[in-house]
């Protein structure tokens, strides 16, 4: 099972993270430009302004604003080690949450494919903590 596709211009860590070639990534809050713009706000933006925050332990609540637009997620990783993301706060017309879904799916895939799972997510002040181990 290959990897799910990141946009080229992501972080090299997220990318060898995404792989399996390193077992840790930090995404950092700000204005994350490599996050693909839903194109029914395409127009009228500028790269998204993107905040992670612990809700409780173990689940981050993440906001991407894109202009006008935004989108509330929540990510946890539940017993085995997979992603879980709620994506009930992403506005139907932004057309994102089938890709989000999509990509949350060939993830957990591709970690069971190569033997890692998530740990925990991680919230340390404005950035995201994502670990992995050994199945």
């Amino acid at each position: 099972m290959p990897p799910p596709t990141l946009p080229a211009d992501a972080p090299h860590a997220l990318a060898e993270f995404v792989d399996g070639k390193r077992d840790h990534v930090t995404l950092s809050s700000g204005r994350l430009s490599w996050l693909p713009t839903p194109s029914a706000v395409r127009l009228v933006t500028r790269p998204p302004q993107t905040t992670f925050a612990l809700d409780r332990p173990g689940f981050v609540r993440v906001h991407v604003k894109w202009g006008p637009a935004s989108a509330r997620l929540m990510a946890h990783v539940n017993g085995d080690g997979d992603l879980e993301l709620d994506a009930s706060g992403v506005p139907g017309f932004l057309g994102l949450r089938e890709p989000i879904g999509r990509w949350v799916h060939d993830l957990n895939s591709h970690m069971r494919a190569t033997g890692r799972r998530l740990e925990p997510a991680e919230a340390l002040g404005d950035k995201l903590v994502l670990r992995t181990t050994p199945r």
